[in-house]
């Protein structure tokens, strides 16, 4: 084949369905005065008053970023991801749940054998603030 035969039927690019074809659109980039840091802004305030430490508030954003990722409100929550990123031990995810589930941040379904299941209170809207204050 010589450079002659390339372009013998005609370039391809000039084919009308090649115009036809719209370009892809982009997404829109979110204003930078939106409210959201990983996570709605109100559920951060939220969950930030409810944690005493800083595990705590790790492990909740956590579970919200999974919950975000897998479009579910009931992930399984891996020690090996916890103590991966952020030195988390298996006792102190245990430790931590417990105290998101008594605050009212999650609900923990443990399962014998295998990884935990949590599912999370408030998914996807923010909590209702006035509500959570007056009790």
């Amino acid at each position: 084949m010589t450079d002659d035969d390339l372009f013998e039927q005609g370039d391809p690019f000039e084919h009308p369905a090649w115009k036809e074809e719209e370009s892809p659109r982009r997404k829109q980039k979110r204003s930078l005065s939106a409210r959201y840091v990983g996570c709605p802004l109100e559920w951060l305030q939220w969950v930030a008053r409810l944690t005493k430490s800083k595990q705590q508030l790790l492990v909740a954003l956590y579970l919200y970023r999974r919950c975000h990722v897998c479009h579910s409100r009931t992930v399984d929550v891996p020690t090996r991801d916890l103590a991966e990123n952020w030195g988390i031990s298996r006792t102190t995810k245990y430790r931590v749940l417990s105290h998101l589930q008594q605050a009212g941040v999650v609900a923990v379904r443990s399962r014998t054998g295998r990884t935990i299941k949590v599912t999370l209170t408030h998914w996807p809207d923010p909590p209702v603030m006035s509500a959570r204050s007056t009790s």
